[in-house]
């Protein structure tokens, strides 16, 4: 559950907002409750999904946004309505208390470069297409590590946006996000000579 709200607020944004955060509505004369009662109490929180059932209890997963970084508490196994919304808000408190979020890269920034033989190019800059945003705890920047994983050398003709690899950042041993990597221009072929001459590098 704390997956797929996750995806939603990412893929369908205007969705999102315009139905989740809904703290009531009228049908057939009924006035409708958003049973997600954070809604009321915090106002980081635009929407969830709560659920009961035997075997999990009374469960909720919430979303909330602040100061430009979007957290996802998941509950479950609760014994009331109100123990999942304390919890669910003392998870939210925390991730925003002891984390951040961090731009690591900007789309269409050269992140590294891959040589290139046989091309009118020595070699190719390597981009992400959109922001790569993760969040880290407070105070750890400097402890978080971006790496690329690419090839060695590449051969032309390169297209514009070609798939090259992956981005990996990680703080400690925990991934923290990956994107993936492309060709930031278009490496053509280069001369006949500067060909034959990269043949005979690339025996060595």
């Amino acid at each position: 559950m704390a997956q797929l709200l996750a995806d939603i607020t990412q893929k369908f944004p205007k969705l999102y907002k315009r139905y989740f955060s809904i703290k009531h509505f009228t049908w057939n004369g009924i006035k409708q409750y958003n049973r997600c009662k954070l809604l009321w109490s915090d106002p980081r929180v635009d929407g969830g999904k709560t659920g009961h059932t035997k075997a999990a209890g009374y469960n909720l997963v919430a979303s909330g946004h602040s100061h430009g970084m979007r957290l996802v508490a998941a509950v479950t196994g609760t014994g009331s309505d109100s123990a999942r919304n304390r919890e669910a808000d003392a998870l939210l408190n925390y991730g925003f208390r002891y984390f951040r979020n961090g731009t690591f890269v900007k789309a269409g920034q050269p992140v590294t470069h891959v040589q290139v033989w046989k091309g009118d190019a020595d070699n190719v800059p390597v981009v992400t297409h959109t922001n790569v945003v993760a969040a880290y705890p407070r105070g750890k920047r400097k402890q978080v590590q971006v790496s690329a994983q690419l090839p060695n050398s590449l051969v032309a003709p390169i297209a514009k946006g070609k798939k090259m690899g992956t981005l990996t950042v990680k703080y400690g041993n925990h991934v923290l996000k990956r994107a993936p990597l492309y060709a930031g221009k278009k490496i053509g072929q280069g001369s006949l000579f500067s060909r034959l001459v990269d043949d005979v590098w690339m025996m060595f």
